[in-house]
This record gives structure tokens, sequence and C-alpha cells, in this order.
């Protein structure tokens, strides 16, 4: 059923346009408009009025344009536009959507898409099925699957997302012409409502009507967030955001590990100081004097500097209960699909204090007992001063802005009174914006996927939503910014322990550890040397934490779950790729999850026995082995790297080596001692595997670095003691000497440490501790340039596998990619829908914008 709802035209407009007020109402469309467009369309489409005739694409987007919509004298300020020739300056997809309709003072005069300011799009096709992205046949899937329908598809949704990154929305209205039919669409980020095709060629009055519907609703209706407000280029907001975008050699620090600051602060800035004092914006002014360091690490500044691109839209958005404003550029990262969470990052300014912060604004799952990040992160600083986590300013759902497609395919008969415009009178909660709630009876689908993996759910229902924005006071930097193999391991062991206290304290597990969800945070040390300086010390931050789950005392407690993935498929655990995602995610689980991040980011940044490291990371982190019953398994690659036998590369062994090439690097001791670790794990699975087996056939039968020293660590207690006294398990004396060759370890030992933290961070403290790996054994063995250049998954696969691969005609807008026989491997792209070269394909992840169909 993918991401589309699909409905009649009647239906459409009673259930899912917004109601105009009365007044609004008495304005019609003209007859005489309705008859001269009909005589027109005549013209275009039949010989003699009823013979079809084969049109061009650009001679219908030509004749509905301008001899037909803007002909009609609409009742409120609105022009169409064609823009089929030409793309943004400022948009790196150079989109070229065919038609929009804007406010009659914003109509770009240069022919191309002005994204910023479009209210609804116009996308016109040749009057061929093989161009109509939907099925309206009930028998069939509404999603057409034909390549060329299905690259029709890929761009409109590539299109819905363009205006969604450029404008804050919560829907957009479209139309799709076809020939001489049409369809009306309405976006959001659960799915898509689409009409069932009418004809308007013979009969113009039901398209002129839609459109003149469209035009009168107010800004909120036609989904536009009122709680964003577009910065013009003349204001005192724009201005500001430039003057503070600027160096500022006072204020901004070095952010490079070891670096020394001063303790001495400067006084607070901006009070005094605001070149623009004179122009008045009560949201900016008067400013909010904040009592804590001004002073901010100088990739901050640069980063927000980067933002503010020329030609992209700066906006005030609003936080949190109290509305606190903030002002963004550009977003520093946007999830590249256009359905899901919809993730965008800010390095924002808080318009009342100029202090920087960072910005998330997401469409959060929406279900009982799924809570916002923000509350977690409050939480752990609140409750476990351990954790080193970023600093919460505000945060909290956005007016209650739910997505309503998902309400709308739950509840088709719902009057619109009665859900879309409840949600404009912010009344959601108690009408359909209640969270749904968990289906305990039904395992639990209710969670939640990834935005990697698209809005619906394995029972064919579209995910609900919720929007939510976040600020942080702490700006991180990208872990790939790590400089040392003995800092990349540092940092994940921050990581861990993170996680650790998250379980320990509160029983928390993440279930989404991700490259993308670990982040380094510089900060100042608490200590001051003889020199009255501070020293910039990185830390490993485990972010993104809205699809945590409290794990059970009671492990009976914990039922099954549907196949229902939580967390990007390139890192989840063999295990639980294995169970079909149909098991609890467990601490083992996640604790594996870590090792597969580290070797990513590993074999990304430091030298290894790898050749081409983009085919590695195809192979191990994009590639399953179907079962061919509809199931899936992890890449052989990655079984291996978990297992006694170990990954091997082009018949050699997998090990990373120092700067001179050698094998020399202690990451590879670490790397063995957790494979080896996590061996014992899968060996007991697979002795309870074979028990139950036994079991079942007995019974009856039945129908169910650098050359610097590892730096320590002040801020945060050490494994030993996170278990004081004689809390800490007996078996950890056992399992480092039966690690070291010698001692009585079990493997039963090993797999009880895998149900804790406390196996896998003594690794990683063994290996940090310059009693076991000396200051020399560090040299040599820093990072170098990212080495994952010209990655694309389909096209090196290909290469392994011997096999052809034929993109759809995207271009610059998209389609999905053609589905080749003749291979037992397929493969799940970095966030998308995983491609088969069997020629079927696996539902799960959607990778792309254009593939989010």
């Amino acid at each position: 059923m993918g991401t589309t709802v699909l409905c009649d035209l009647d239906q459409f407009e009673r259930d899912v346009l917004p109601s105009l007020p009365p007044e609004k109402l008495r304005h019609i469309v003209p007859m005489d408009a309705v008859d001269q467009a009909k005589a027109t369309l005549s013209a275009l489409f039949y010989e003699g009025g009823k013979k079809p005739k084969d049109v061009k694409e650009d001679h219908i987007a030509e004749t509905v344009v301008d001899k037909v919509l803007n002909k009609i004298a609409f009742p409120s300020k609105y022009k169409v536009a064609l823009s089929r020739f030409k793309y943004d300056s400022s948009d790196p997809s150079r989109a070229k959507v065919d038609a929009a309709i804007y406010p009659a003072d914003r109509v770009p005069s240069n022919e191309a898409p002005d994204w910023t300011h479009c209210r609804f799009l116009i996308e016109f096709k040749k009057g061929d099925t093989k161009y109509d992205p939907w099925n309206d046949d009930e028998s069939k899937n509404v999603e057409a699957e034909r390549e060329s329908r299905a690259a029709a598809r890929a761009q409109l949704i590539a299109y819905a997302r363009n205006v969604f990154l450029y404008q804050q929305r919560t829907a957009l209205f479209t139309l799709l012409i076809i020939g001489d039919e049409f369809r009306v669409s309405r976006w959001d980020r659960s799915g898509v409502i689409v009409t069932k095709k009418v004809n308007y060629g013979k009969d113009p009055k039901r398209l002129l009507e839609v459109v003149w519907h469209l035009v009168q609703l107010d800004e909120e209706q036609q989904g536009m967030d009122l709680t964003a407000t577009l910065i013009e280029r003349d204001s005192k907001a724009f201005k500001v955001m430039d003057w503070l975008a600027c160096p500022n050699s006072e204020l901004d620090m070095d952010f490079e590990e070891r670096k020394r600051v001063n303790v001495k602060r400067p006084p607070t800035p901006y009070t005094h100081s605001d070149p623009y004092a004179t122009e008045v914006d009560p949201e900016l002014d008067p400013i909010v004097p904040v009592d804590d360091d001004p002073r901010v690490f100088r990739y901050v500044r640069e980063k927000f500097r980067d933002s503010l691109v020329p030609g992209w839209p700066r906006y005030k958005l609003r936080v949190g209960p109290e509305g606190r404003v903030f002002l963004v550029g550009k977003p520093i990262f946007c999830s590249s699909t256009m359905f899901g969470r919809a993730t965008e990052g800010f390095i924002a300014v808080e318009a009342r204090t100029r202090r920087f912060a960072f910005l998330k604004d997401s469409w959060r799952p929406f279900y009982e007992g799924v809570e916002p990040e923000g509350t977690y992160l409050e939480m752990f600083a609140r409750d476990v001063p351990e954790m080193i986590v970023p600093v919460v300013l505000c945060h909290g759902d956005v007016a209650e802005q739910c997505a309503f497609a998902a309400v709308y395919e739950a509840d088709p008969k719902r009057r619109k009174k009665e859900s879309l415009e409840a949600s404009q009178a912010n009344v959601t909660r108690a009408n359909h914006g209640t969270k749904r709630a968990r289906p305990e009876d039904e395992q639990e689908a209710a969670d939640v996927a990834t935005p990697t993996e698209g809005t619906v759910g394995d029972n064919g229902t579209l995910r609900h939503h919720i929007h939510y924005r976040i600020a942080v006071k702490d700006v991180c930097l990208p872990f790939e910014s790590f400089k040392t193999t003995e800092q990349l391991i540092r940092l994940m062991c921050d990581c861990i322990q993170t996680h650790h206290w998250a379980f320990q304290a509160k029983r928390l597990l993440h279930r989404d550890i991700s490259a993308g969800n670990v982040l380094i945070l510089p900060r100042l040390t608490a200590s001051v040397d003889a020199d009255g300086d501070e020293t910039v010390t990185w830390y490993g931050v485990l972010t993104d934490w809205e699809l945590a789950k409290e794990v059970k005392t009671d492990a009976t407690q914990e039922k099954a779950r549907q196949p229902e993935r939580t967390g990007p498929w390139q890192f989840m655990s063999v295990a639980y790729v294995g169970s079909q995602c149909t098991l609890p995610i467990t601490v083992a689980d996640e604790l594996e999850s870590f090792y597969h991040v580290m070797l990513f980011y590993a074999v990304r940044f430091l030298p290894s026995s790898i050749s081409s490291v983009p085919a590695f990371v195809v192979e191990y982190f994009d590639t399953f082995q179907p079962d061919g019953q509809g199931g899936r398994f992890c890449s052989t690659a990655k079984h291996h790297a978990v297992r006694a036998a170990g990954l091997y590369v082009q018949n050699k062994e997998f090990c990373f080596y120092n700067n001179v090439g050698g094998p020399n690097s202690p990451l590879n001791t670490l790397i063995e001692k957790l494979r080896l670790l996590f061996d014992t794990r899968y060996e007991a699975l697979s002795r309870e595997k074979k028990s139950l087996q036994a079991a079942v056939s007995a019974a009856p039968v039945s129908s169910a670095t650098a050359s610097l020293a590892p730096i320590a660590r002040a801020r945060m207690t050490r494994p030993d003691s996170h278990y004081p006294g004689d809390s800490r398990p007996k078996t950890a004396t056992m399992l480092q000497s039966g690690a070291n060759g010698s001692g009585s370890s079990t493997a039963d030992t090993q797999v009880e440490g895998l149900k804790d933290h406390w196996a896998v961070l003594k690794y990683f403290e063994d290996t940090l501790d310059p009693d076991t790996t000396s200051v020399h054994e560090w040299e040599g063995t820093e990072a170098v340039q990212d080495m994952l250049v010209g990655y694309k998954p389909m096209v090196i696969l290909a290469t392994m596998n011997g096999t052809s691969y034929e993109t759809g005609t995207r271009n610059t807008t998209g389609s999905s990619a053609k589905r080749q026989r003749g291979s037992a491997k397929a493969i799940a792209t970095s966030s998308g829908t995983v491609h088969s070269t069997t020629g079927s394909s696996v539902s799960g992840a959607l990778p792309t914008t254009e593939e989010d169909d």
C-alpha cells in the first residue's frame, strides 16, 4: 500500500479540503469562465470535439496555464507561473516543476520555480497511462510499479520534498494533469492523499472549482506553518543574522582537542553593541542578558555562517510552550525522505539572547509511551549526572500539528470539521490528534520506524507523526571529525558509557544506534592550569533518544513485536536481523550496533587492508541475503565480523594499519576481543536454537594517533567504578584472563557479560589504559582523508556481481532503479527501499526522496 491513500474527488472535497467560510462560499467560478475554458480545452484535446488528439506535454502546460487558469479572475490575488526549463540557482537538486500557483506579489520573473513562495504545485504529463503514478483500479496496487510510472511518482515526491525543505510546512496541495485528466493530492509527513482521475477536457468545471477553492483558503489551511515566520531581506532579523555570522576574535575559541583557552571570560556581549539597536523588532528586543560564558567554539559560528546561503530562506521558528524565537538559515542536515520523521538540524540564534544553539525540527512518532527526545535529555541531566548530554533550552510539540494522512487513512469517513480543522483550532488531541495506543495485544505494533524506514508499518497502515522542535545549548561536531585512532576508541567508549548509564539508571534501550546518532561534544575542562588556561576535551555523545523504550524488569513482560524495524538496517545486529526483526532489542544487540558503527568510521578514515572502501561498505553494510521466502539476513561479511572465523578481505585477514603500513594498530586488538565476545553469543544462540528444535521434534505436532598518550577522563567514572564494592560481576576477572589466553573463562560467562555493558567497556578501557597500550603503539595511527568516495551502492554491487544495472531516467527528478534478475544478493541502500537483484523488492527502509513512493 505504500504511502498513498486513494479516494474519489467528491470524498476529497468533502473530507480533505478545508471548508471555506460562508462569505467565501458565495464566490463561485463564473460560468462564462467555465464555458471559455471548455472551448479552449476541447480544441486542444479533441478533433471535431470528439476524437482525442496526441497532444505534447509542453502544449498542454502552456494552454492550461496561460489560456485557462490565468484567464480566471481569481477571487484572491494569485497567479500561475510556468517553470519548465529553468531551476532555482539555490536549489542543489536543480528541480524544475512544470508550474506553481503563487501570491500575485511573489510570482517569479525568471521562469524558474521559486520554492520559497509557491503555494501549490502543478505537474503536467502527456495523456498516457505510462506516466500516471497511481492506479485507480482497486484490484491493483495503488502505487503503480511500472518503471515510467514509478519514476513519475518519484518526481512528484521530490518536488513535494523540495517545498517542505524550503518552506516551513504542515501540508501541501498539488495538481497532477495527465492529458485531459487530473488528480488532486495533499501531502504531509505521513503520506499522500490522492484523488482518482477526473476528465477536465470535456468539462473543466471540477478542475476550476478545485483551484478556485484552494486559492481562497487561508495560509494555515493551505499548509503553511504559522509558528514560522519568513525573514525578509530588509528586516532587522536578517541583518542581525549577518552580523552574528561575522568572525569575532574576542568570543570565538579554538575547538581542537588539547587546545588551551584562557579562563578569563569577556564581558557579556551584544547588550550594548547591537549595531541595529535603533531598529525595533519585538521578537528581538530588548536583548535578554544570559549569565554564562558568552564565548563559542569557532566552528559554531562558522557553521552558522555557512548556513546563510544566498537565495535560501531564513526563518524565525518558535520552540516550546513559551514560543521562544530562534533565527535559522539553511539546515546543516536534513532527512533525504519526504515521509517519516523528516528531521532537520539548524545552527540557530535565539532572538532575545543572541546566543547560538542547535535546533532540531522533526515529526516525531505520535503514540502512547513514545516520549519526545527533550523529555529524556532533561531526565538524564536531572537524574543521571554521570551522563554527558546536551543542555536542553526548550522543547515541545509544535501547535499540536499532526500529519493528517495517517488519520484520514485510519478513518476515511471522518468529517473534516472533526479532524483537519480541529487541528487548526488547536484541539488536536481531543480530535484527530489523539495519541494512538500501543496495541499490546497485537505485539506492540507501535514500535515506530526511523526516518530511514519511511512511514509505513508492516500491517500496511501509515505512521502517526506530530511536529516537534527542540533547542539545545550545545552544538556538536560530526563524529567523522575525530583525528586519531585513540580518539575514535575513546569517543565510542563515551557513547557506550552513556548507553550504560541510561540502562542502569532508567532501564532504557536507545533502539536507534547508528552512525548519525553519535556526535562529538567539545567542552572546556573544569580545572585551570598554572597559566590560567582551560583545556578543550572532546566527548562522545549518543543522541536522538526519541525511539528509546524502557525494558521490563521481568523479561516475561516483554512481548515479541511484529516485524518492524527500529534503527537503520546497516547497523542492526546480526541476531536482530536474523530474527526478521521480531524479537525485542537487547543490550547485546545495541552493543553490537556500536561495534558496527565503530567499524564504519574506522574503515572510512583509518588505513586498513581494504583496497576499496566503497565496495567494502556496500558488501558489509548495504548488502543482505534473501532467504527466498521474503525474509532477509545480514551480509556474509557482517556475519564473519562477529564470528570467531573472522573477516577476510580479498583472501587477506582484515586489519588496520598504522601510517607506515604495519598492522600494529591497537584497534586490531580491540576488534579481535569484541569479535570473540560476540561469537560466544552466537554460539549460545545456536545451542538454544538446536535445543528448541530438538524439543519441538520430540513433542506432538502442533499447528502454531598520534605520539600523545590517551587522554585520561576525570569527568566520568571508568568501568571499574561502575560496580562499587562487590557489586561488579565476579566473572569480570575470568573474562579478562580468558581474553588474554589464560584462565578458564567460559562462553556462558562472556554471554552474561553482554547482558550488561561491563564486558565491552572493559575491553575499551584496557585498550585506552597506558599500562596496556603504550604511548608508542598509538604513533602513526592518525586519521586520513575520508576514503568513502564514489559511494554508489547499486553501481558498485553491479560490478561486484557481474550484473548490469540501469537506473530510471531521473536526472534531477529521480526515479526508482530498474530491478535486474540474476543475482542471489540484494542491497539495502542507505536509508532506502531495498532493491533486490533477483527481481523482487524487499520492503523496508526508504533510502532517498525519490524512493519514498
